[in-house]
């Protein structure tokens, strides 16, 4: 190939790779990397760095949009020949060690191991330090990568410093010039390890933090940007960690209308299915408050469909199995149908054993699995199956995520006060309270519903008890925590949902009080608990007033009780992708 023929191709590839970066149009993509493999593997093609460099990021770009497995693979081939090109010179290793950690990250969301994004963050690290030898700001794209390779990372090796490490590197980039592309990554990246930190420490500052980030991010990206599916995933996953945190029902719904729009737009198998994974997650858990029997069937099928994209081998099989055992959980409570608790326990077993799942999914899997077994118990009074399930509560790892461990407590308590009840060993009543008594604790932060729940089971198993001090402890927490969930609601329909979970709440509450010699503070609680209902109807009642006169309304609302809550179970539909 003459020098003029390389130029010329360099040229066409590099002004087909601008066009498509304006219009988004694949085919221009598509040629581009054309051009690009006959520039480099013609008969006396010279190569260079940039040249490489520039092949495996288009390859990477086309991966991102139909997720092909042969361009991961050309494009790291391509990364590996720029870096050996590059020798000695500093800021072309960077360069190439770049592009190298960017296919290296794609391997791993693929299907790779765990050697293949340790590989990613070390590829990036490396890139840092030569840059840094110079006494140079790091370029923002750079930032934004390692960002990325950490949030990954962490999600892997679960240590918070990483996360630490993202949020500065996601903020040293905002601090400095930015394109229109990498200001809404690096505000993505940001938005990822906040909310991921959040979940770590229960810091609710990070999670305002977090909405904030993503919301912007997505402002910022266009509408026909590729990425834009990522960010929208990624700005749902903000609304559903918002949810759980405060239980305000009108997040619920804006995670589910976000993760639809996500599912809508993507085109790339992975992102196609990480954003039907958390749509899934969020209509899942949308059933359990209002059931609403649609909500349950878009579930199971959001779930079926993601796990039609994704390779059987990956990390995202083992967390499509999780949540489709959830769904089979749920339906088997709806319709006790035998072979659906089977289905849910066999798909939490192949969850939980599967060596590529993330932490996350191995912990709720965990967790999912012992309160399985402890509704098989139940059914079939099968002894094993209850002393499996406290074995696997038990020995949950301490170190899950703090979101996770008021559901997985809860659940532990209720299996050891039903060991307790059939055998009566004094053990298990001592650490059914404890495992009760933490589940409110760490609930009243991070997961109000549950130390609702958690709280009304453990006063109701103490009044059996005749332990009325410690009735009067589980009610007074379950009281504080509906107040809370009652506060927080913006619909009305939301704040009756939470009702119904403690209509008999003040009224329990009192009773206990009056057993312990206190009738004035029982009159204040039952009263309290009136003046609430009260005040909610005449709210209900000034805003049909403000209705126009020929809509139609409903002369009185029912409050119904919920019944005694199932154990929690749950999912890991929220995946977040980097920018």
């Amino acid at each position: 190939m003459s020098v003029d023929e390389h130029a010329r191709l360099a040229e066409l590839a590099a002004a087909l790779k601008q066009r498509f970066r304006a219009s988004n149009d694949p085919r221009d993509l598509d040629r581009c990397i054309d051009v690009y493999a006959n520039l480099l593997d013609g008969p006396g093609a010279p190569g260079s760095v940039t040249a490489y460099v520039s092949y495996a990021n288009a390859l990477l770009n086309r991966y991102a949009i139909r997720g092909d497995p042969p361009d991961v693979a050309a494009a790291l081939s391509a990364a590996h020949h720029a870096v050996d090109l590059a020798g000695d010179d500093a800021g072309a290793r960077a360069v190439a060690l770049n592009v190298t950690a960017n296919a290296r990250t794609a391997v791993y969301q693929s299907g790779g191991d765990r050697t293949d994004l340790l590989a990613a963050l070390e590829a990036q690290r490396e890139a840092m330090a030569l840059l840094g030898r110079g006494a140079r700001r790091p370029p923002a794209a750079f930032l934004v990568n390692l960002a990325s390779r950490l949030i990954y990372a962490y999600d892997l090796l679960r240590e918070t410093a990483l996360l630490d490490e993202a949020v500065a590197c996601s903020e040293q980039a905002l601090e400095g010039p930015l394109s229109d592309g990498e200001r809404p990554a690096a505000l993505n990246n940001l938005g990822l390890a906040l909310r991921a930190r959040f979940e770590r420490t229960g810091d609710h500052e990070d999670l305002r933090r977090s909405l904030e980030a993503q919301r912007e991010s997505l402002d910022r990206t266009s509408p026909q940007s590729v990425e834009r599916p990522s960010r929208l995933n990624n700005l749902a996953n903000a609304w559903w960690a918002t949810y759980l945190a405060g239980g305000v029902l009108q997040d619920l719904d804006h995670a589910v209308a976000t993760y639809e729009e996500a599912a809508d737009a993507a085109t790339s198998p992975i992102v196609r299915s990480a954003c039907l994974l958390g749509l899934g997650t969020a209509r899942w858990n949308r059933w359990g408050r209002r059931k609403t029997p649609a909500d349950l069937d878009a579930a199971i099928g959001a779930f079926d469909t993601a796990r039609g994209l994704v390779p059987p081998d990956s990390p995202s099989a083992a967390h499509c199995a999780l949540n489709l055992g959830a769904a089979y959980f749920a339906r088997w409570r709806h319709k006790h149908t035998s072979s659906d608790l089977d289905d849910a326990i066999a798909h939490w077993e192949f969850a939980r054993q599967s060596p590529t799942a993330e932490g996350e999914v191995t912990e709720a899997a965990t967790s999912n699995l012992g309160a399985a077994l402890w509704e098989r118990h139940e059914e079939r009074k099968n002894d094993a199956d209850l002393d499996k399930a406290i074995a696997l509560l038990s020995a949950a790892p301490t170190e899950a995520r703090i979101t996770l461990q008021p559901g997985r407590l809860f659940t532990l308590a209720g299996a050891l006060r039903r060991r307790h009840e059939l055998r009566g060993a004094a053990s298990d009543l001592a650490a059914g309270a404890a495992t009760y008594r933490r589940a409110c604790t760490i609930g009243t932060e991070t997961n109000p519903g549950v130390a609702l729940q958690s709280g009304q089971q453990w006063g109701e198993w103490a009044v059996g008890r005749g332990a009325l001090d410690e009735a009067e402890e589980a009610y007074a927490i379950a009281t504080a925590a509906a107040q809370r969930m009652y506060r927080s609601q913006a619909a009305e329909a939301d704040t009756e949902v939470w009702l119904g979970e403690a209509a008999t709440l003040a009224a329990r509450r009192s009773y206990v009080q009056c057993q312990l010699g206190d009738p004035l503070a029982a009159a204040l609680t039952l009263e309290h608990g009136r003046a609430y209902l009260l005040s909610e109807a005449l709210t209900r009642r000034e805003r049909r007033a403000e209705q126009t006169r020929d809509v139609v309304t409903a002369d009185a609302d029912t409050i119904t009780h919920a019944g005694t809550p199932a154990p929690v179970v749950y999912l890991a539909g929220v995946s977040g992708l980097r920018g």
